[in-house]
C-alpha cells in the first residue's frame, strides 16, 4: 500500500526515518509545482536519487567533469555511445578506463546525496511511497545509509541561514588572505583549492566533499578572515539575469534620447524609447546586448554538454530544456547556429 502526503503534515525527516528504521525497499517520489525528486530504497539503503529537471549540481556527468576527474571530452564521447549502445554511462566511463571504480563510486554517491539534501530546504511538497523491489546498477552503487542522511540533514537546516548570511551567492570569487593564522586539517584541503581565480561554484565541485559540508568550511575560513569574497565569477550563470540586462540595456538607450533632446541632439524622446538604432548612443547600447546574449548562449551550451554529453542539435533545445530564457534568442543581432554532438558554430552578428 503506498504512503501518501504532504511534508507540511508529514517532514523528510520523519518519511526517511520509517523507511530506514522498517528497512522498506520502494520508491519515494516528493515533488512540487516546479521539480521532482525520485530517491530508491533497498532494504532501507538508499541506492538511488534523481532531480528533474536535471540540474549540473546533481548530474554524474557534470559532477565527474567539473571535479577533474574526466575531461568534458571523454564525457561528450561516453554520452555518445550512451546513446547509441543504451548501456549506462557509469559501465562505459569505466570501460573506458576514463575513471576508476572507487572514483566513480563516490560520485555516484555524492550526486544522490546532493540531490537529497537539496529537499530539505524545500518549504512544501507532496510525497508518495510505493514499497516494492527496485532496479539499481549494483556494482556502481554504494548504499547510503538513511541515519546519515537524517544527521547531515538536520544540521543543513540548523547552519544554512548562517551559510547563506556569510556567502549569499557561490558565483562569487574567493582569495586567501595573506599573513591569516593556521588552518585547520580539513579546512586546509578546501584552502589549497582557493587561487583567486576560482568561484566558490568551482571549489564546490573540485573539494568532492558534498555542497553543504565545503560551504560550511568555507563560512569558517571566511569568519576566520582566512579567506575572503573578491567579486562576481566572469562565468557566472546569467540565466536569470538576460530580463535585467534588457531592461538595463534599454533605460540606458531611453537615457541617451534624454540627453540628446536636451542638448538639441535633434531626437525626440519617443523615438528613443522606441530604440531608434540611427542614435550613436542607441547602436552602442543594443550592440552591447547583443554581445550579451552570444556570451550567455555560450555558456547555455557548455551546461548543456557537460549534462547531456553533446551539444544540440538545434538552439532552441536550450530553452526547452531550461537552460537559456527564450528572450535571449530574441533582440538585436542576428544569432545562427550550426551544432550537434561533439562540437557546433555560433555567429553573431550585431546590428
Amino acid at each position: 500500500m503506498a504512503l501518501t502526503g504532504s511534508m507540511r503534515d508529514f517532514g523528510l525527516s520523519e518519511i526517511l526515518q520509517l523507511i530506514g528504521h522498517q528497512k522498506k525497499s520502494g520508491t519515494l517520489l516528493v515533488q512540487d509545482k516546479n521539480r521532482k525528486v525520485e530517491i530508491l530504497f533497498d532494504q532501507g539503503g538508499i541506492v538511488s536519487a534523481r532531480h528533474e529537471p536535471p540540474e549540473d549540481r546533481f548530474d554524474l556527468g557534470a559532477m565527474l567533469t567539473r571535479s577533474g576527474l574526466i575531461s568534458l571530452a571523454q564525457l561528450t564521447a561516453a554520452r555518445k555511445e550512451e546513446r547509441e549502445s543504451l548501456k549506462p554511462l557509469e559501465q562505459i566511463l569505466l570501460s573506458s578506463r576514463a575513471v576508476q571504480l572507487e572514483e566513480l563510486k563516490e560520485a555516484r554517491s555524492l550526486a544522490q546525496l546532493e540531490t537529497i539534501y537539496s529537499l530539505f530546504l524545500w518549504k512544501e511538497g507532496d510525497y508518495s511511497f510505493e514499497p516494492g523491489p527496485v532496479t539499481y546498477p549494483q556494482q556502481y552503487t554504494n548504499p547510503i545509509s538513511s541515519e546519515q542522511v537524517l544527521m547531515d540533514g538536520y544540521r543543513l537546516k540548523d547552519e544554512w541561514p548562517l551559510i547563506e548570511k556569510t556567502i549569499p551567492d557561490t558565483r562569487s570569487k574567493l582569495r586567501r588572505v595573506e599573513g591569516a593564522g593556521q588552518a585547520g586539517r580539513d579546512q586546509e584541503r578546501v584552502l589549497h583549492l582557493i587561487d583567486g581565480e576560482r568561484t566558490i561554484e568551482d571549489v564546490l565541485f573540485l573539494a568532492r566533499a558534498g555542497r553543504f559540508e565545503t560551504l560550511k568550511t568555507l563560512r569558517e575560513l571566511i569568519e576566520a578572515g582566512q579567506v575572503e569574497i573578491s567579486g562576481a565569477a566572469a562565468a557566472a550563470d546569467t540565466r536569470d539575469l538576460g530580463p535585467i540586462f534588457f531592461r538595463a540595456a534599454v533605460a540606458l538607450i531611453v537615457l541617451v534620447g534624454i540627453v540628446g533632446a536636451v542638448l538639441g541632439a535633434g531626437r525626440n524622446l519617443d523615438r528613443m524609447q522606441n530604440r531608434d538604432l540611427g542614435h550613436p548612443g542607441a547602436r552602442a547600447a543594443v550592440s552591447l546586448w547583443a554581445l550579451y546574449r552570444g556570451d550567455q548562449v555560450q555558456r547555455a551550451l557548455t551546461v548543456h554538454a557537460a549534462t547531456k554529453g553533446a551539444y544540440p542539435a538545434r538552439i532552441e533545445e536550450l530553452v526547452t530544456e531550461g537552460e537559456l530564457p527564450p528572450e535571449a534568442l530574441e533582440g538585436p543581432g542576428e544569432l545562427k547556429y550550426e551544432g550537434g554532438g561533439e562540437d557546433y558554430k555560433l555567429t553573431l552578428t550585431p546590428p
